[in-house]
């Protein structure tokens, strides 16, 4: 499965060079003309990376960044910056834009920030799935390697991973709405 990036800039030839490039380095590549666009095709398919131009019509990057994110919150985002506007950067990064790309656009430079940025969204992505902890919704036990669940052994009962993982000991009793269900 290729990386999908989504190159969210108003036609012309740099646009068509920076597609190539992408090209060539194996990432699938959809253009989009402006903000409107690339919000229905981020709706349509699988997204990796947003390539956006900062001088998409007024803020229209900058909502793209918020409407991605809304969307896809691991997403990555970078912005392509013209010549003028540094305020647009600073708020661009302010929103968590990844990074961003000042011109000449060189293609080696562009293939680190995009290597980097796929890079920093796997691990926000591994960061997110070691929060989870798997529980069995059948029989209540938890695996605490996490949704690789290595080995059956790995699955034991909840409370006694918290008592070992975490010091805590359950007590039992029952909240208000079972204790009108089972009156003593």
């Amino acid at each position: 499965m290729h990386t999908t990036i989504l190159l969210a800039k108003e036609p012309d030839l740099i646009r068509e060079g920076l597609a190539e490039a992408l090209t060539k380095a194996h990432y699938r590549v959809i253009l989009a003309a402006n903000s409107n666009e690339a919000l229905q095709l981020l709706k349509q398919h699988h997204i990796d990376l947003i390539l956006a131009d900062l001088q998409l019509p007024s803020t229209a990057c900058l909502t793209l960044l918020r409407e991605a994110r809304g969307l896809h919150p691991l997403i990555g985002f970078i912005c392509l910056k013209g010549y003028s506007d540094e305020e647009m950067v600073r708020e661009a990064l302010r929103r968590q834009a990844d990074d961003f790309l000042l011109p000449p656009y060189d293609r080696h430079e562009l293939y680190f920030r995009v290597t980097a940025c796929l890079a920093k969204q796997a691990l926000r992505r591994t960061a997110q799935a070691e929060k989870k902890l798997p529980v069995c919704a059948g029989c209540r036990k938890a695996n605490p390697k996490g949704a690789s669940g290595k080995g059956r052994d790995a699955w034991v009962d909840l409370e006694t991973l918290l008592a070992d993982q975490a010091s805590i000991t359950l007590t039992h009793g029952l909240c208000p709405e079972c204790a009108h269900r089972f009156p003593t």
